[in-house]
This record gives C-alpha cells, structure tokens and sequence, in this order.
C-alpha cells in the first residue's frame, strides 16, 4: 500500500513538474562558435507572446536594420519540424506566421565581421574576432520575441580548449541562466583562450576576462588597480552601486584586449575596454583611466540616472572627475600628472572643439554629436564639475563640495525607478554655493567657455592659459587653507 502510495506520488509529482517546469515553459539559446567561419551559429526554442521577432533597438544606428544587418539565413520551424514563412521588416524585426502560444524553433547566423565598418563609439561596444577568441554584445547576437520572458537558458558550444566569460548567472561549463530579454540584450560575453580573475565586495562581484599580447602580463597590475579603484568608489559613495529595481546587479563582467587605440564603453552594467599596448606612457595612463571611468558610471549614470541628455555633462564630465580622485587615491596618477592631464587630454580637446564658444553643452549632447563634441561633454563637463567644487568648497570654508551633490542623488535617488531634473540637479548646487546657479546658465546651459584656469587659480593653484596651454601648479607660497582644499580635490584624499 505504501509503496502504491509512493507509486502515485512520483507519477503525481512528475506529470506537476512536466506541466509548471517543462520543456514548454522553458526559453533556450545556444551559440555555437567555430572560429574559423567568423560567425556565431545560434538556435533557440521559445513560446511565442506574439508574432514578431526582433533585435535589440539600441546601438548600429548606422544601418537600417540596426545588428539585424549581420543576422543570416534566419529560420523559424514549429514543433512539427515544418518551416514557419518569416518576412524581414528591414528595421531589425520579422514578423513570422505564427501566434503568441506556439512553440518554435529559431536557427541563424551571426557575422562577426563588424570591424569592417565604422562604429562612433568604437568597436568595443559590437564584436570582434582575435587570435585568442571572440568578443560580442548581447545585442549583436540575440534574437528575441516578446516583453514577459523570465530564465532564460543560454549555452555555448566552443572548442575544447576554450571557456566562456559571462555578464549572466554562471552555471558552468559554458552555461547561464539570463535573466530576461533586457539582461540578454544589455550583456557581453568572451569566449577564448583568456584569463579570467575577479574582485568580490559583499556579495558584488567584478569579474575580468583580459586576454591578448600586452594585457595578459598586466593581470596583477589591473587586479590591484580595480581593487583600489572599487574601494575608493565605495567608501566615497557609501555603498555599492544601485541600480533601479528589476536590474540585475551581483556581477560586472570586465572584457579587457588590447587594441590600436584605447577605447572603453559600458553595456548594460558590464564595460568593455581595449588597451592600446605600444607602451607608450600615455596611452597606458589612458587606458588606466577609460576603466576608472566607465566603472564610476556604474554609480553615476546606472545608480543615479539624468531625466534628459542635458545633464550629460554631469553623467560624464562629473565623471571624470572623480576618476581622477580615484586614481590619485589608487597611487596610479602622480599630481603632476594630473595637472598634465587637465591639460593634454582635456583642455585642448575643450578648447579646439568646433562647439567651443559657439553651442551649449546640452545641445551637442545626444545621439552621433556626443561623439563629435567630446570636448565639450567630457572636458567642457569636467572643467564645469571643478569650478563648483571650488565655488562649494569656497562657500563653505572647506567643510562641503561636490561629494555632498553626488552622495546625495545616489543616497536619495539610487535603487529607485526616479531619474534627477536639470531643476534637482542646479537646486542642489545652488544649495551649496550661491555662485553655482548663475555659473552653470552661464557656462554650460550658456555657450560662454568654463573659466577653468579662474577657478583652479581660485582654489589657490598657480593657472593659466598660455599660448593655447592651461598651465597649472602650485604655488611656492600657497597657505595652509589653499593646500587643504588642493589636497581634497587633487592630493588623492
């Protein structure tokens, strides 16, 4: 009787389990890499929501059809082996003659040939092949349906000797569980002959998989600065990044190769950055600073979010300044360098931009002109977050400065679906420092250049421009207030 019992159970409990967790229930890709095709062969079997396929809308805008321009011979097959007719709509979606219910099977191919074209933002941002392995956006590569779709398995296929670095749930031996379609599309992964080493605070992991001549021998340099750089931002902001709700956030995935020139770019939470390896000391300070950078946006731009492209300024100006800071406190940039940095990398970018004296930091902010007015955004941003630094700092007799801005939109704003206000943003500022409010209309929401050798001369610094320079040092008589507040800004405090 007993036994009988048991019988009926099993039965009972396999006939639930084939019903809630079956195959049916279940959404499932696999990439298959041989590297010698230069392309990403995929399957994936899904319930469909409804009658259109699609790929991701984010990014490739130099192509009609977005990534959809390196999908090929795209098939969609129902569960009687029969193939479903599937009509490109020529903007990176299909429509398929099927309904939302029926269970298909989807098979293409990727061409991972996107370094033949041009990429505003750099090809660190699409895919690349190497010698080593093969790098690619989750957008770049996945075919979606529908909004609702939760747990999704993804699998690679890969030559023996090669593993797979994912921004996803890592089940092992080239398997992930993936959240939904945005954590699909909004992810990266390497697959190759690479190392991999990670970083982990309170249950936060940063993972990097670094592969290539020239990186590869940096892994202790990189391991050390990422950990320096991480507890910077930590102890600064008071706490791991928080994203909005419904974001996944207990792994960062860092992709790092080495490249012609250095370039860096975060998708979704994760970052991706090629190094350019010639050895010059430039270049490595660069690169060094691209990866501060972009790790910061984890906080300042994926935690606390602008409502509009007009505080871009602030997202990446602001930005570079604490890069900076973190650097200086990693011991990965001397002072004197900092001021060369100013300088090299961002005044004369500010200064010779076509925008410059001309347009507003807003109005070259979005879409391809962000790229073409880096100096604006970046160095035009950046000279913008100094001067309020000393304006608050001034105000205040050092006691507050702009760490007391960006911990509070993190504190009040971080974890939250809420997105800051140009008002929020100049009502926080002005709350610090009277000067700010007229300061940003003037020089950032105005067309006026920012006075940055004004400002850093007012923070006690000998500045100036000469000759089409900014020349900044300090000064052989500066006080004992002037060397508090340029050890706080600049001293890697």
């Amino acid at each position: 009787m007993i036994k009988s019992l048991w019988i009926a159970f099993a039965i009972l409990f396999l006939f639930s389990a084939t019903v809630c967790f079956g195959s049916d229930s279940q959404t499932a890709y696999t990439v298959r890499i041989e590297p010698a095709s230069g392309e990403l062969s995929i399957t994936a079997r899904m319930t469909l929501e409804d009658d259109r396929l699609f790929i991701a809308p984010i990014g490739a805008n130099q192509f009609p059809a977005r990534w959809a321009a390196f999908i090929l011979d795209l098939k969609v097959k129902g569960t009687d082996g029969k193939e479903i007719p599937v009509s490109d709509n020529g903007d990176g979606t299909w429509k398929i003659a099927a309904k939302g219910g029926d269970r298909v099977d989807l098979s293409y191919n990727v061409k991972l040939d996107h370094e033949k074209h041009e990429w505003s933002s750099g090809i660190d941002g699409a895919a690349y092949v190497r010698d080593w392995g093969i790098f690619s956006v989750g957008r770049a590569f996945a075919v979606m349906n529908g909004e609702d779709r939760k747990d999704i398995d993804l699998k690679f296929e890969t030559p023996k000797s090669w593993k797979v670095s994912g921004s996803w749930k890592d089940n092992g031996v080239g398997s992930f569980t993936v959240a939904d379609n945005n954590d699909l599309s909004e992810s990266m992964f390497f697959a190759g002959q690479h190392r991999e080493f990670s970083i982990k605070r309170e249950g936060f992991e940063l993972l990097f998989a670094i592969g290539g001549p020239g990186v590869v021998e940096q892994e202790s340099e990189l391991s050390q600065l990422a950990g320096k750089v991480m507890d910077y931002y930590i102890e600064l902001m008071g706490g791991l990044p928080n994203p909005p709700p419904g974001t996944r956030f207990e792994k960062v995935l860092v992709v790092v190769s080495p490249g012609k020139t250095t370039d860096g770019e975060v998708i979704g939470n994760h970052i991706s950055v090629i190094l350019d390896t010639s050895g010059d000391p430039m270049g490595a300070m660069i690169s060094r600073f691209i990866f501060a950078h972009e790790f910061f946006h984890l906080w300042n731009g994926k935690s606390i979010i602008p409502e509009s492209v007009s505080e871009e300024w602030f997202k990446e100006g602001v930005t570079n300044y604490y890069t900076i800071k973190a650097l200086r406190a990693a011991g990965a940039l001397p002072e004197g360098a900092v001021f060369g940095v100013l300088n090299g990398l961002f005044y004369q970018r500010y200064s010779n931009d076509e925008g410059f004296g001309k347009k507003t930091i807003p109005a070259v902010s979005s879409g391809d002109d962000k790229h073409k007015h880096w100096g604006m955004i970046y160095g035009g941003g950046l000279f913008a977050g100094i001067c309020s630094d000393v304006a608050i700092r001034k105000s205040s007799g050092n006691r507050r400065s702009l760490d007391d801005v960006i911990v509070g939109l993190f504190r009040d704003y971080a974890g939250t679906d809420k997105e800051y206000s140009k008002t929020e943003l100049l009502n926080r500022l002005a709350a610090l420092s009277d000067s700010n409010r007229g300061f940003f209309e003037k020089y950032v929401y105005g067309a006026e250049p920012v006075p940055i050798a004004q400002c850093l001369s007012d923070a006690g610094l000998d500045a100036k421009v000469e000759n089409g320079q900014l020349m900044v040092k300090r000064k052989a008589d500066e006080s004992a207030a002037e060397k508090k507040m340029i050890d706080a800004m600049f001293g890697g405090q």
